[in-house]
């Protein structure tokens, strides 16, 4: 092999690299004597280790201590705790000064003769009221209701729902309260 005509192959250069004793003896000789071959093994040697010192570049720096997620949140309730705690002060606070009882008391209360005036019509209101609880439909509609033809409403359930005594006296020839009997509704 001192011919140097046969160099080393793409997988005994990295064999080389890797673990020299994996060569065979006459790969290991050649490499020891061809000076191409020297050079290829150290080019592919730089290249890894400055393939090493890229992905050491883009790796982010090791961390110890790792970030617990539940130190976040307990952090993250505590902020919106303050800040509901902190809407509600001014709240209150605005609310306070708006208050009609901080203002001048003289613009916000009302003269006397107007709190009489709104008894007068409140009364007013409270006898409609009352009268409207005694006697909810007006007059026009008073003449077509039923409490107007009181005495015959009685009459008129008897003949609907004739009770037991009238029943065997009359043997159902009655005449209800408008002249029908029930002997026309039976023969139908």
């Amino acid at each position: 092999m001192k011919n140097n005509a046969v160099h080393l192959n793409e997988n005994q250069l990295i064999r080389s690299v890797i673990a020299e004793n994996d060569l065979s003896l006459a790969a290991r000789n050649h490499l020891l004597t061809c000076p191409m071959c020297r050079e290829k093994k150290q080019q592919f040697e730089k290249e890894l280790d400055r393939l090493g010192f890229m992905a050491k570049a883009c790796v982010p720096m090791f961390r110890k201590k790792i970030p617990i997620f539940s130190q976040k949140k307990n952090r993250r309730v505590f902020r919106q705790i303050a800040v509901a705690g902190f809407a509600t002060l001014i709240l209150l606070t605005v609310g306070i000064f708006r208050d009609p009882l901080f203002k001048d008391s003289q613009e916000n209360q009302l003269s006397q003769s107007q709190l009489i005036q709104e008894m007068e019509e409140d009364r007013k209101l409270m006898t409609e009221i009352h009268a409207l609880e005694e006697n909810p439909l007006p007059d026009f509609y008073m003449d077509i209701s039923v409490e107007s033809y009181g005495d015959m409403n009685d009459e008129f359930m008897e003949f609907v729902v004739p009770s037991k005594e009238n029943q065997t006296e009359e043997n159902g020839n009655r005449e209800g309260p408008f002249g029908w009997s029930a002997q026309s509704f039976s023969a139908v």
